[in-house]
């Protein structure tokens, strides 16, 4: 797996781990009080669209190297 879909992978990863402690929290807020706190949502809602964001950069670094790999091995043919 090249740098690039590892940092990717890595930056999903903490963006998620942020959304759910955060989602957490508005839900507690939820159960706790009835309604969600404004500004509390709005949070949630950005770390929700964060998250989507690198899942979507994720899945185009992927597949950029898989096109590179397929290009890699159709060289390798030509070669041979």
């Amino acid at each position: 797996m090249s740098e690039e879909i590892n940092d990717v992978i890595d930056n999903l990863g903490k963006s998620f781990e942020d959304f759910k402690s955060e989602n957490q929290k508005n839900i507690d807020e939820i159960k706790k009080n009835g309604v969600a706190d404004p500004i509390l949502q709005a949070k949630v809602d950005k770390l929700a669209d964060d998250v989507a964001t690198k899942a979507e950069l994720k899945q185009d670094a992927e597949l950029k190297e898989q096109g590179l790999e397929d290009a890699k091995k159709k060289i390798r043919c030509f070669r041979n």
